[in-house]
């Protein structure tokens, strides 16, 4: 059974029976004195498997023991053992996400594998590492750099490389290159690279700029450019981002619409500088409607003879005039957009904008929203918008997903997990975010041409997750009716997130090959110092509930050990406090299983020290050689005797450099006065 648990947990618990003959035999669970499972089972002769279905409810050291009973039993000293587990709280995990309904749907799915969760909005993330301590994990749904500010950012990448816990990071439209990541901490934290592999020389792509020059585009803000001016100085910098054979159309709108540019090829038909002369005599003009110049302009978009991937960006900072148009109408035009394969981002400029037809419109239009709250922030908004198209990550078709071999995250969820690349059988993904996988990082997971899908690495005590596709809004909807959803991506989460048992005082216990058992305790500070010379005491409760209390010398920097003989099977908890001084006492329990006589066990194998050891004791003798004495301390409990206690040699040491120093001093003067 698994040693660690956290509370809520559904574990298995796997017994395996040697029998020599077929039986009838009666098989009984208990935890502590809690009867979980009893049954009349058959078994056949040689191995036989059961496993028992248990519920991690109680915090803290557990022990479960099984016992079988038969009629038939020459032997019944091998017929019960014990497992110890140490049960933690729930893990707790912290969902950003900017869509409510996507991150409620996410935080339904982890409660349902066991997490404690709490769903927030990118302006909620914490700035200060404090507020992020209580989560044992993060995962960021399609969220946009642009949303967070510098220092949560920080907060995040400190999250995951100091104090060691997990980060999931998923795709979207709103995410990884889509969302402004690059030269940002989120950049530096990610098991990938924004850039998109190296493929052929990509298709032409087109963009259309629908421009608002309506008469508040103009309106002077002290010496700050008008929104009008920055717009336009937008638009001609969006054009560093064409190739010659790529297509650029631009539409300017007040009441009505005109075609500053039509669509040509940026090479061709006017002059790359005649282009950007256009854009820049952009007159100011009256009121806005935003329907009538949509309709426009992506009628005409969608009429271009041309394959390439198309991208509109609607920039205004009104709301349209158009009184008797509703959303609806707005949708029809959206979705014929759609069905041309052209996608809609926004820009809202300003207080004065209609934010929330924008962002339905990029939201419907499968594109992305921002919000430019200065006229100063529409340059880099519209190089971020046209850089899609060059980068040309986002991926979007039927693609159907592979893995690079076994790994602990997938384990038990897909039927092909071979050594070499093979297809899974599971939905196939429609859209993804192509990116480049870092050395260090381990690709669980590819999709189309061998792209990273599933991404892991460590990054300083911490783990992220990289899903270059999104959560199950739209590109993998088809998984939502994957029966083992649910478990997958609470197996991606757990994956992340730390070891519960990561405290400043290790406890540990090994048996070794003489039936000896280590008792140890590793210890260090907050800042990784090991702690010396502390009293460290162990307190060990036998399966008899006998408790013994032993002390544990230190034999290393931060280490301390005893090496004990047990007289009993089953299973020991061990407690060890550890005290040094003013400062709080460590406490620290662990648990470990002593089995019964290796004689006992079918088929005998029984040789070496241990044989010599039970031989000595049958008949009254002892042993050489086999380590060092050993004492008793409590009933039946026998410990590696200390042989001397260690001295502090210091102060002697210290002691002959003063006596030495002056002696040294005279001597190099009165050899000074020989010489003279």
């Amino acid at each position: 059974m698994p040693p660690v648990l956290r509370q809520g947990e559904t574990f298995e618990i796997e017994t395996l029976i040697h029998s020599q003959m077929p039986a009838e035999i009666t098989l009984n669970l208990r935890q502590l004195n809690n009867v979980l499972a009893e049954d009349v089972v058959s078994v056949d002769p040689g191995l036989n498997r059961f496993s028992f279905s248990a519920l991690a409810d109680t915090l803290g050291p557990q022990t479960f023991k099984v016992t079988v009973a038969a009629d038939e039993d020459n032997q019944p000293d091998n017929n019960s053992l014990s497992a110890f587990a140490q049960v933690y709280p729930t893990p707790r995990v912290l969902i950003v996400s900017q869509d409510p309904a996507e991150g409620t749907f996410a935080g339904d799915q982890l409660r349902s594998s066991g997490f404690e969760v709490a769903v927030i909005d990118p302006a909620q993330v914490p700035s200060r590492l404090s507020e992020l301590e209580s989560f044992d994990g993060m995962v960021l749904l399609n969220v946009s750099a642009n949303l967070l500010e510098l220092e949560q950012m920080i907060a995040i990448q400190e999250f995951v490389r100091s104090l060691g816990r997990g980060l999931v990071v998923a795709g979207g439209r709103d995410s990884y290159d889509l969302g402004a990541y690059e030269d940002t901490p989120l950049e530096e934290l990610l098991p990938v690279s924004l850039e998109p592999p190296p493929r052929e020389e990509r298709p032409p792509v087109a963009l259309m700029l629908v421009i608002d020059h309506s008469g508040s585009m103009a309106e002077e803000r002290g010496r700050i450019a008008t929104r009008l001016t920055m717009a336009k100085e937008a638009a001609i910098r969006a054009m560093d981002s064409l190739g010659p054979e790529d297509l650029i159309g631009i539409l300017m709108f007040d009441t009505r619409g005109e075609w500053v540019v039509p669509f040509q090829q940026v090479s061709q038909g006017v002059d790359l500088l005649q282009i950007q002369q256009k854009i820049a005599r952009i007159p100011p003009g009256g009121g806005t409607r935003i329907l009538r110049a949509l309709t426009e302009g992506l009628v005409e978009f969608a009429g271009q003879d041309t394959a390439a991937s198309r991208l509109a960006v609607l920039l205004t900072d009104g709301k349209s005039h158009e009184r008797d148009s509703t959303i609806e109408d707005y949708d029809v035009v959206v979705d014929q957009a759609l069905d041309s394969n052209i996608t809609l981002s926004t820009i809202a400029i300003g207080t004065g904008a209609d934010v929330e037809l924008a962002q339905h419109l990029a939201e419907r239009g499968r594109g992305r929203y921002h919000f430019a709250e200065f006229p100063e922030d529409l340059p880099q908004l519209t190089i971020s918008e046209s850089d899609i198209l060059r980068t040309n990550a986002l991926q979007e078709g039927d693609f159907g997903v592979a893995t690079s071999g076994p790994h602990p995250i997938i384990r038990g969820l897909f039927s092909s997990t071979s050594a070499e690349a093979s297809q899974l059988d599971v939905p196939n993904i429609k859209g993804y975010l192509a990116m480049t996988p870092k050395s260090e990082a381990e690709v669980v997971l590819q999709i189309g041409p061998g792209d990273p899908l599933l991404a892991v690495w460590g990054y300083g005590l911490g783990r992220v997750v990289a899903w270059s596709s999104d959560s199950g809004k739209e590109w993998i909807a088809d998984w939502r009716n994957w029966s083992e959803f649910a478990r997958f991506w609470g197996q991606v989460v757990g994956y992340t997130l730390p070891a519960p048992d990561l405290d400043l005082l290790q406890v540990g216990s090994s048996i070794e090959p003489d039936g000896a058992v280590v008792l140890s305790a590793d210890s260090v500070t907050s800042t990784g110092q090991p702690v010396d010379f502390a009293l460290t005491q162990a307190s060990l409760v036998t399966p008899g509930d006998q408790e013994n209390a032993i002390g544990l010398p230190q034999v290393a920097p931060g280490y301390y050990e005893r090496r004990v003989r047990l007289p009993d099977s089953g299973a020991y908890q061990l407690t060890i406090n550890q005290s040094r001084g003013s400062e709080p006492d460590a406490t620290a329990t662990t648990g470990f299983v002593l089995s019964y006589p290796a004689e006992y066990a079918l088929p005998v194998e029984n040789s070496g020290p241990a044989l010599l050891t039970e031989i000595a004791a049958a008949t009254s003798g002892r042993t050489f050689g086999l380590g060092q004495p050993i004492q008793t301390v409590g009933p039946g409990i026998e410990t590696e005797a200390v042989l001397a206690e260690p001295r502090e040699l210091w102060p002697w040491f210290l002691l002959v450099a003063l006596i030495l120093w002056p002696v040294e001093i005279a001597w190099r003067r009165w050899s000074g006065l020989r010489i003279q």
